[in-house]
């Protein structure tokens, strides 16, 4: 029998008032991730329709307080076209799901991704961290500001190598935009 078929038979039978409905959900639950059941439960209730990902996906998901205290400058995230402020976003890419298996799973409840974060010369530095799939947003490349700064390969974006390295009021900022 082929995925087809057996997803067919599952929706019938779920719609359906099986007298085994229960037993059957039981089963289902107890054989799939805690990742997986939170990430089932959020497409459930979401009020969007959910998008499948794939290896190479660009991305934004929301600022995690603690990387923007560690591993990146907001007002030079900003600079480089790496920040989303509508959304108070960073970017990132999908490489992997976060699951140990060699075989990529879009519906995973975790995914693998690279942070487009920068170094202290200014350079895209890449943070990988597993976020939830529930929490990413994919996005066009070309949306990216910083990817607008790139022509041919060769970096168009304004200079921020002469800026302090320090971090400065970045925790202030990402308070202050998330509340």
């Amino acid at each position: 029998m082929d995925n087809k078929t057996r997803y067919k038979i599952f929706k019938k039978g779920l719609e359906n008032k099986s007298k085994n409905k229960d037993l059957v959900l039981s089963i289902m639950f107890k054989n799939i991730t805690s990742n997986t059941a939170d990430y089932l439960l959020d497409l459930l209730y979401s009020d969007e329709e959910a998008i499948v990902f794939s290896k190479g996906d660009y991305i934004k998901t929301p600022i995690d307080t603690y990387h923007a205290k560690t591993y990146f400058n907001y007002d030079t995230l900003l600079e480089m076209g790496l920040l989303c402020t509508e959304t108070n976003s960073v970017y990132g890419r999908i490489v992997d799901d976060g699951s140990w298996s060699s075989d990529f799973d879009p519906h995973y409840g975790q995914m693998k991704v690279d942070l487009l974060y920068h170094d202290d010369d200014g350079n895209i530095f890449k943070h990988q961290a597993t976020l939830n799939t529930a929490s990413l947003i994919r996005v066009n490349k070309k949306d990216i500001k910083h990817f607008k700064f790139t022509e041919n390969g060769n970096d168009k974006s304004p200079s921020i190598k002469n800026r302090d390295k320090e971090l400065g009021n970045t925790e202030e900022n990402v308070l202050q935009t998330s509340t």
